[in-house]
């Protein structure tokens, strides 16, 4: 077998994390387990310091609601 390295750039890897494209994947996933609750639960997707973060509220919390 051949020997592989790998070296990661931090740079792009933080850049990746904080993506809309990750943004995107998150929302659907948290989107998905909100209606598996079965509670009146909305996804609630943002961008923290170090990745996207993406959580279940209950409908009516946030004025956005």
């Amino acid at each position: 077998m051949a020997n592989v390295e790998i070296e990661l750039n931090s740079a792009g890897v933080q850049e990746l994390l904080k993506s809309a494209e990750i943004a995107g994947i998150c929302e659907k996933a948290a989107a998905q387990m909100t209606r598996a609750a079965g509670v009146e639960y909305v996804a609630d997707v943002y961008v923290g310091k170090t990745r996207v973060n993406a959580i279940g509220v209950k409908k009516g919390r946030n004025a956005d609601d």
